[in-house]
């Protein structure tokens, strides 16, 4: 198991050196703006999502070495292997975490809010952990490259439900201002869905990997 967590890190070694040098100038440029104390709270965002997207793509990384094939020779069980999977989504998403808040450190002090940018941080701990758990289950079961496609056309069709539902007048503005005066309902369904739909997609995984030939 940590044989598997290990290999996957290796892989993200090249990426993540390319992405502490980043880190590093969009850190300079973030601490030099004076006169924009936002600009930290969205280059951390950034940084958060690109993390995500690096952790995913190591199945697609597994996929074009024929890893897999291998992987089912292993004296690992097939919970083993997609749980590395899983582990490294929940890996990236607490490192997104930690950068995202070290960038928002400069409007923190000068703000003196802490709780808006914690509040922002865990909501995009939660679109992270939702990601995963949709597309895992479509990169084992198709593939990565029909597995991405298939991916943003569910995110291209969610969105157009969105906007039919807008263009036909559905109370929507309604229901997000009554989720945004229900705080705490708003936080338990927040971490309680991404929550559920990870542990659901794990399991979803293993079913398909057990089934899948490569």
């Amino acid at each position: 198991m940590t044989g598997l967590l290990r290999k996957d890190l290796l892989l993200l070694a090249k990426a993540l050196r390319a992405f502490a040098l980043f880190a590093l100038v969009f850190a300079v440029l973030s601490f030099s703006q004076g006169n924009n104390e936002n600009i930290g709270s969205a280059v951390g965002a950034y940084f958060f999502i690109m993390i995500v997207i690096m952790q995913v793509s190591t199945l697609s990384a597994d996929e074009q070495a024929r890893w897999l094939r291998l992987e089912k020779a292993l004296p690992v069980t097939s919970y083993q292997a997609v749980l590395s999977k899983y582990l490294m989504s929940i890996l990236g998403t607490v490192l997104g975490m930690v950068i995202f808040m070290a960038f928002c450190i400069r409007e923190i002090m000068t703000t003196g809010n802490f709780v808006e940018p914690l509040g922002i941080a865990a909501g995009l701990a939660g679109a992270a952990l939702f990601l995963a758990a949709v597309e895992f289950p479509l990169l084992y079961r198709f593939g990565s490259n029909s597995g991405r496609f298939l991916f943003f056309g569910v995110a291209i069709v969610a969105v157009a439900i969105v906007w039919a539902g807008q263009m036909a007048g559905l109370p929507l503005e309604a229901a997000i201002s009554w989720f945004s005066a229900n705080q705490t309902l708003l936080l338990i369904l927040g971490f309680s869905i991404p929550v559920l739909a990870f542990i659901g997609s794990y399991f979803l995984s293993v079913s398909i990997y057990q089934k899948k030939e490569w």
